[in-house]
């Protein structure tokens, strides 16, 4: 018997467990592939632990010639050599968990590789019965709609627009070169789609990054919903203000905060050590997981974890994390009981 499994580090270690329990013949054979994504699991130990059972190989896409080069060079610019999505996504090896890296990059991966859960599945039109029939949408099990934009006016960085259905996130456009008008009237086109989709009618926030010209989104948001009440009145603006202090017990900003309730929705264990399912599908976006899992921290002088600025990261020769400010904010808990919101620093 041969087993040929295909991205290996993804495949749940019960149905590897089984595989390897029929390899008992003297002519049974398993073959593993794919990217090294994860620093457990079987297809890790046969690199490792269980090496001498194995034959192995990693292929570097440096030294492939069907491999664009162009696209290599770009991918060591924006993220840097030694960062675990360069090690990864390009020279094959598994990522090392660096003790400065907020965010690891495995916990990134399981987050996006989860699957949806069957009340949202049915939501989006996806849910198939036990004959394999996709069945009609069916929305009453949303919960909740979030909108989250990160602004750029012109220049290299970008806007991004994402927003979240229940347990899935998703970007929805990003550009660059455009003003604020355009962006707040594409908020207000997804705010309307996602109502009418899943005919929502609780109230859904869309936050924006109020620095720079993103006070111009909020205020044009806010005339669409003075101008137009019925189409507008259960959009929640709400103002975030990035690196700001904050009074927290453990992080030291607004930036650093959000990054924390990341990595708690994707963590593998729970605050008493219990296994935990990803409670957010992050979107399969390289951008979004390189930027997320390139982000350092060190502690302040009180004890308290700070992430490194969008200045600081810049000066280590990455992008605008971009694509992770937006998800950030899409992530950023609300609080509905009072209609209308000051600024939010956190």
């Amino acid at each position: 018997m041969l087993f040929i499994v295909d991205e290996a580090s993804g495949v749940a270690d019960p149905i590897m467990e089984a595989i390897l329990g029929t390899l008992s013949g003297a002519n049974n054979k398993l073959l593993m592939c794919g990217n090294p994504t994860k620093t457990s699991g079987t297809f890790f130990d046969a690199f490792h632990a269980d090496r001498a059972q194995y034959k192995y190989i990693t292929v570097s896409s440096r030294d492939s010639p069907r491999t664009n080069k162009e696209n290599i060079a770009s991918l060591d610019r924006k993220y840097g050599k030694d960062s675990n999505v360069v090690r990864v996504r390009v020279d094959g090896e598994f990522p090392e968990e660096e003790d400065d890296i907020f965010i690891p990059i495995t916990w990134l991966d399981r987050s996006k590789d989860t699957e949806i859960s069957d009340i949202t599945a049915k939501a989006f039109g996806l849910y198939r019965n036990a004959a394999g029939i996709i069945l009609p949408a069916d929305t009453r099990g949303v919960s909740r709609i979030e909108i989250g934009c990160d602004v750029a006016r012109f220049g290299d960085d970008k806007t991004c627009i994402g927003y979240r259905v229940n347990e899935v996130a998703k970007i929805f456009k990003k550009y660059n070169g455009r003003d604020t008008n355009w962006t707040a009237s594409n908020i207000a086109i997804l705010y309307k789609r996602l109502k009418e989709q899943f005919r929502f009618d609780g109230p859904i926030g869309v936050k924006v990054d109020d620095g720079g010209v993103g006070g111009g989104v909020v205020d044009q948001l806010r005339s669409f919903i003075r101008t137009e009440p019925a189409v507008y009145g259960n959009m929640i603006v709400l103002p975030v203000n990035f690196g700001q202090p904050v009074q927290h017990r453990y992080y030291a900003d607004s930036t650093t905060y959000m990054m924390g309730v990341i990595r708690d929705l994707i963590a593998p264990y729970d605050d008493m050590g219990n296994p935990h399912k990803p409670e957010i599908i992050l979107p399969n976006d390289n951008d979004l997981i390189g930027q997320l899992s390139c982000r350092k921290y060190y502690f302040t002088s009180n004890g308290k974890q700070k992430v490194e600025s969008k200045e600081e990261m810049k000066k280590r020769g990455l992008a605008s994390p971009d694509e992770a400010d937006c998800m950030l904010l899409v992530c950023l808990p609300v609080n509905y009981k009072k209609k209308g919101a000051k600024k939010n620093n956190a």
